[in-house]
């Protein structure tokens, strides 16, 4: 008998796998909610902010409001933060019926020294949001601007759906041990997880530059993830032997 043959997963291993099956369920649930819940409202928030019109200038401002309103407000304070390995540069605001606090206006750039404690803005606000702030002759959009980025709830929708598959079949494996013997952390299950966290991310990227219908994303995705794993697994398979046969040598009889 061979060795691979009596390779067999230990108790505490074949315990492994019912968090990776646990982790499995909640990846399909994130997968189904990206398809369901977030890309459609995504979708929704862009094409309603696009289609506001500007607040009648004689109503109360509303929270609620679905329309574009200019609100002044006080600059607290205002400066580059960091934001992990990047910056980004941050106003507080005060003074406004609501949307007061930080606001993200996104890479720092030529807006240092832009915005000073006690300066006077304009501000669009939609839905109780800051979406720009302008002062000075300068207006910049924050990131609470809705854009029109379907495709990376796509790709990470995608991406959750494949890996829980992923996790799925190696759960599988660590709790019945069939296939145990063929499968390893090191030299499949790693690669396939870490190529299925970076391709999606890549192509959704790729998408949103490129200005890609977010409806290609998934096939795309599970496309090239299908041709990935067969040369990945193609590795595995055994050579064909090679002849010995002299060059020059005469042929078998026929």
């Amino acid at each position: 008998m061979s060795t691979d043959t009596k390779r067999r997963p230990s108790f505490w291993m074949r315990l492994v796998g019912l968090p990776l099956l646990a982790l499995s369920f909640f990846l399909a649930v994130g997968s189904a909610l990206a398809f369901a819940d977030w890309l459609p409202s995504d979708l929704e928030r862009y094409r309603s902010y696009t289609a506001a019109a500007p607040c009648p200038a004689d109503t109360a401002p509303r929270r609620a409001d679905d329309c574009l309103r200019q609100v002044p407000y006080t600059v607290e304070r205002a400066g580059r933060e960091s934001a992990g390995k990047s910056q980004t540069y941050r106003v507080a605001l005060k003074g406004g019926p609501f949307g007061n606090g930080e606001v993200d206006l996104g890479s720092p750039g030529e807006l240092s020294g832009w915005l000073r404690p006690g300066d006077r803005v304009t501000a669009t606000v939609w839905r109780g949001e800051v979406i720009d702030v302008a002062a000075h002759d300068r207006r910049r959009t924050s990131e609470n601007e809705p854009r029109d980025e379907p495709q990376m709830p796509a790709a990470l929708g995608t991406a959750g759906a494949l890996l829980a598959l992923v996790l799925l079949g190696y759960g599988g494996v660590l709790l019945t041990g069939l296939g145990y013997a063929r499968i390893t952390w090191k030299r499949h299950v790693w690669p396939l997880i870490g190529g299925l966290f970076a391709g999606p991310l890549i192509v959704g990227l790729l998408a949103v530059w490129l200005r890609v219908p977010w409806q290609a994303v998934p096939p795309v995705i599970v496309l090239g993830t299908a041709g990935a794993l067969r040369l990945f697994l193609r590795r595995d398979e055994p050579a064909a032997p090679r002849s010995h046969r002299a060059p020059g040598a005469p042929g078998p009889a026929r």
